[in-house]
Formats: C-alpha cells, structure tokens, sequence
C-alpha cells in the first residue's frame, strides 16, 4: 500500500519504512537493495527514500476512473551501490500480469539477479494467466544478464499470492530435505510448485531459516504464508541467513511481515573494496 505523500500513505506505511531503513543505516547494517511489492503509485509517480534510489513499476491496467494505483512493483538501491556496480532494470509481462520487475547487478566478475514478484489477483475486467505468469519467471530464474560474467546469484522473491503449505517443491528432490510450513494449501499450489519443480529450485524460508506468517494482519483476522524467496536449488548454499522479521524487530506498518536474508554474492569482494575507497577509511 505504499503511495506518495500526495496521494495518501496508507497508515504510515512509507513513514515507517523511512524509519525502519533508516535505523539500519545508523546499526552498521543497510539493506543493499529493497524490492517493495503492491505500491499504489499511479502513472509514473515513484518514492522518495533518503539514501536510497527508486526503481519502480506501476500497473498501467487500471480503471479510468481510479483514484490511486495499485499491485505496484520496485526496488530501494542503496546510492553506494549505485556508485560502483553498473545496474539496469527490465519489466516483462506474462500472463498479462504486470506485477514483475528485474534488477540486474553486473559486472564482468559476476552478477545479481533479483526477480520482484507480485502475483495479481485477476480482477474485473483484468484477467490474469496465473500459469503463464510463473513459468515467465522460471524462465527469469534460469537465466543471466546477458554479457554478464560466469558466476551469479539469481532469485525470485516477493508476494506469489499462493498458499503452498508443506507440499514438496525442487528442494526435496535435490537433496535439501523437507520444507517446513503451515499445513494450508490452497489455489495457484498446482501451479506454482510446476514450474518450481522444472526448473529445480526451492523456498528459502521453512528451510534456510524458522517458517513463520508472512502475511498477519494486527487488526483483522486472517493469516497465511503466500511471501517467499526462491532460489535455484545449485545456488541454495550461496543463501547465509534469513528470516521473516517479527513486527517488535521490523515494524514496516504493513498487512505482511518483512522477508529478509543475506547472500554470499559474487560481487561481494568488488563491493566491499570499491564501496570503501567511495567512502573513505
């Protein structure tokens, strides 16, 4: 629900983010890159975040007589990547779903691939091919930048809007063991653990780290897993910590809980020597 301060922030939520980065900034600990799904920016209208640098998508399939966007995409780059590792977006539509954006990390060492996932309900008017949605992002998930060097890390990460449960995904069949998660499955499973499964990949969270609600509102009933990150099941060891952070930890003042984790990168030595010399001792 994140919009613009002139068009309304849905109970603080881009004042909480704000806050939320903000804080990490000041513990040592950034957040290198932020893919936010479900904005409610029209147009071209994106955010304003100090230190950070917005790359968004919003849905152009809206009703005329919309007064504020909705099932919005985008990243939050923090400006010291920016300064030294060559960055570049794309948006491809499948399904005649809209909710996907690609952040590509680049260099001739290695590369990042970051997959920004909002699975859209179909709506009046706006049907949605939920099974050529995914297998648009397996295809995403099993390939590089192009000119990019041999070694990267790509995942797929955001709101899938489906509840898979426990059901078995890549991950068990390439030896990872079995995923942890709430016993509820539920429409798109079928779906969804398809393509997974074609193209050998695996939740992070229930394996990587404690499962936990990822969507849990504080003032309405109603709970479920339906956010996750997804990884190719030959780059899994390459994922050092994640987690879903309980509200006390990250309070983003939003309906889902914060999916975060760490990443051993192939950039990472780059990074860490080019960020330094940008920033000084």
């Amino acid at each position: 629900g994140l919009a613009t301060t002139e068009h309304g922030e849905s109970t603080g939520k881009l004042t909480e983010l704000k806050l939320c980065l903000a804080a990490r900034r000041r513990a040592g600990e950034p957040f290198d890159v932020v893919a936010v799904q479900e904005t409610w920016l029209l147009g071209d209208d994106g955010l304003c975040v100090p230190g950070y640098e917005w790359r968004g998508r919003n849905r152009r399939r809206v009703h005329a007589d919309a007064s504020r966007g909705s099932g919005g995409v985008g990243f939050l780059i923090r400006r010291e990547l920016l300064a030294v590792v060559p960055i570049s977006t794309m948006a491809p539509t499948f399904g005649d779903c809209e909710g996907l954006l690609v952040l590509d990390l680049c260099t001739r060492c290695g590369f990042v691939r970051i997959i920004n996932v909002y699975h859209e309900p179909a709506r009046h008017c706006f049907p949605v091919d939920t099974p050529a949605f995914f297998a648009g992002i397996v295809t995403l998930l099993r390939q590089g930048p192009v000119g990019a060097g041999p070694r990267g890390f790509v995942c797929a990460v955001g709101d899938w809007n489906v509840r898979i449960g426990t059901k078995p995904d890549g991950g068990g069949a390439a030896g990872l063991g079995r995923r942890r998660g709430e016993s509820t499955s539920g429409d798109g499973t079928t779906a969804f653990l398809g393509k997974i499964d074609a193209s050998n990949a695996s939740g992070v969270q229930g394996r990587k780290c404690a499962w936990d609600w990822t969507f849990h509102p504080e003032h309405r009933q109603g709970r479920s897993v339906i956010d996750y990150c997804v990884v190719p099941c030959d780059q899994f060891a390459a994922v050092l910590d994640a987690g879903v952070a309980p509200r006390h930890v990250m309070d983003i003042a939003s309906d889902h809980k914060l999916l975060w984790f760490g990443v051993s990168s192939p950039l990472a030595p780059l990074l860490a020597c080019r960020v330094r010399s940008c920033v000084g001792p």
